[in-house]
């Protein structure tokens, strides 16, 4: 999946030896309206916390921040997936890899069902993903695999309905946002780093399918599941970046303390990453 190829995020302390700028919030509001970020939009927000530098009281002031500039009409949006809830993904199996069977049967027996209230999503996606996943008025979306979490006005209804079969498809968050012309911001993160680039490959005439396992409960309690969904690829993005690059003529590039942003439009993304995908496939 995407998510297992993003930069890390953890950590926005400088090197050891380096004097850098401590970013206020003051800052963060500052550089997010010099790239024109609007009150009332819904925002995606990808990020390397490391790239921005050292933020005065952490994570928690660029959602200050965020929120702040969006302000009580808009919506931020974080992907907060789950890949090792998984028997199938790269994670997954590095997870076991040079256990016998036995031990990686102990080792699923024990893996821990999804739960929207308090799993945590991967450590890859960085501190500032499970900031938002763990603040009180977050609403987080119920697939075991590719959750996303949102807070402000149109949470509730972008995280609705995120069936099973349709990781990041047509009956996700990313169908919502793609349809109600949300942009994603990018912070210290390559161009093809947008999550809801992969709803282009549900649109394939015939997209290539995989078998997907996860743990799951419900009123039959505890169990594994699996089921066959579309394959979300990643082995295209970077060819897929340099056609982004070129094409998507409308974003907008600027800085957020010491990191080089993207405010990308999600549609115009996944429009221009379709006609990469039907050229490449032909």
């Amino acid at each position: 999946m995407l998510l297992e190829n993003l930069l890390p995020g953890a950590g926005a302390g400088a090197g050891a030896g380096v004097e850098e700028p401590s970013w206020s919030f003051t800052d963060l509001v500052d550089h997010l309206r010099a790239m024109g970020l609007a009150a009332g939009e819904t925002l995606l927000v990808h990020s390397s916390l490391r790239s921005i530098g050292t933020i005065a009281g952490g994570p928690a002031e660029l959602l200050r921040a965020l929120l702040t500039v969006l302000g009580p009409e808009g919506t931020l949006v974080v992907y907060t997936a789950c890949p090792e809830n998984s028997d199938t993904s790269r994670m997954a199996r590095a997870l076991v890899e040079g256990r016998s069977p036995q031990e990686q049967s102990r080792h699923q027996a024990g893996m821990p069902a999804f739960d929207r209230e308090v799993t945590r999503s991967t450590p890859l996606l960085g501190w500032f993903s499970e900031e938002v996943r763990a603040h009180p008025r977050a609403v987080r979306s119920d697939h075991p695999q590719t959750s996303f979490t949102a807070i402000g006005r149109d949470a509730v209804r972008l995280m609705a309905e995120h069936e099973l079969h349709s990781h990041l498809g047509p009956h996700s968050p990313v169908q919502k946002l793609y349809d109600g012309g949300a942009r994603a911001l990018l912070i210290g993160l390559p161009i093809w780093n947008i999550t809801p680039v992969h709803l282009a490959e549900y649109w394939l005439e015939r997209p290539p399918m995989q078998l997907y396992g996860c743990v799951m409960e419900d009123k039959w309690g505890r169990h594994w599941r699996h089921f066959q969904a579309v394959e979300i690829r990643d082995g295209h993005l970077e060819d897929l970046g340099r056609h982004l690059d070129r094409e998507l003529t409308d974003r907008v590039e600027g800085q957020l303390g010491a990191a080089h942003c993207y405010l990308v439009p999600i549609r115009k993304a996944v429009n221009l990453t379709f006609a990469f995908l039907q050229k490449t496939n032909s």
